[in-house]
């Protein structure tokens, strides 16, 4: 959960070192809450959404703000020896993210009692055969990663990993556990940095460049232990790497509705993954859901808000 403070100047052009006159917008964001946020206005179900904020006027705001879209309030864990995360970002007049910093040290607050005790009282409330499946984003201490990976291969819950950003992204390697993840979704910005990690390589030039150069990254992830990688491209889609029963390997290309009028990139990615996820949680396999995800993202960059609210 985060406070997204986006600035966009007026001019096609940013003069470093001086003040640009320019739009500043504020919108509800954060990795995780716009994955839910996506979810819960496609299926109009409150999913779990397991989040930290803080006792300050933002993180009051922020609960306000959920209740009155629907959105349950007892996964969210307040902490007063952290502000609320907040997130400052700088676009290109043309939408594109330029540069960001954000303030996630509330997420460090999140304790794994909470974690722990919100996971269980979930999955005790799962029916037998009914679909479910955890997202997970690296924004988490790494010690809660690793225990929600365990907790989710021990009850055969399906778990989706959301690198979030290249600082953030090598914590699942980091504690080897790729192969209890079912999905898992970098851009390929990230995905460049979890192989450079994996391959501990300060370059990887043996690498192509292009959709190939993508698929021979998604071919280190798999052979780590990941069954279904989705890249993230930007304008260019979304590229699926799937491993099969049998442990053959298939490759599939989704490109995007060409949008005219992109106001904000911000939460396009995760919408992808929110859309994704809807579809799967409706019984449609992985290549039938990414679709449903590119149209969510397509939807939402042309809105300023981090997810598509009609």
């Amino acid at each position: 959960t985060a406070l997204d403070v986006t600035a966009k100047p007026i001019e096609n052009q940013i003069i470093p070192f001086a003040s640009n006159s320019g739009i500043i917008t504020q919108n509800w964001g954060g990795v995780g809450r716009n994955i839910t946020e996506c979810i819960h206005r496609l299926a109009e179900v409150s999913p779990l959404f397991i989040t930290v904020v803080g006792t300050d006027t933002i993180g009051s705001l922020f609960k306000g703000y959920c209740q009155q879209i629907g959105i349950d309030l007892k996964g969210i864990y307040e902490t007063d020896k952290s502000n609320t995360s907040t997130v400052s970002a700088i676009l290109e007049k043309q939408g594109d993210l330029v540069h960001a910093i954000g303030d996630f040290r509330a997420m460090d607050q999140l304790t794994l009692d909470f974690v722990q005790s919100q996971l269980q009282q979930f999955f005790s409330t799962l029916q037998p055969n009914q679909r479910s499946l955890v997202v997970l984003d690296a924004n988490v201490p790494t010690s809660i990663i690793q225990f929600v990976c365990d907790l989710c291969q021990s009850n055969n819950i399906q778990l989706w990993f959301e690198p979030t950003t290249v600082m953030k992204c090598t914590k699942i390697v980091q504690i080897g556990a790729l192969n209890k993840v079912e999905y898992i979704s970098p851009n390929i910005y990230e995905l460049d940095a979890i192989v450079r990690y994996m391959t501990k390589q300060p370059t990887i030039s043996a690498f192509e460049n292009g959709h190939k150069g993508v698929i021979q990254r998604i071919e280190v992830l798999m052979n780590a232990g990941s069954r279904n990688v989705i890249v993230k491209m930007g304008k260019e889609g979304v590229l699926l790497g799937r491993k099969q029963g049998d442990g053959s390997r298939v490759f599939k290309l989704f490109t995007p509705k060409i949008v005219e009028n992109v106001v904000s990139v911000t939460g396009a990615g995760d919408n992808v993954v929110g859309g994704t996820v809807h579809g799967l949680l409706n019984g449609k396999s992985i290549e039938e859901a990414v679709p449903i995800g590119m149209t969510c993202a397509v939807m939402t960059i042309q809105v300023q808000e981090a997810v598509y609210a009609q």
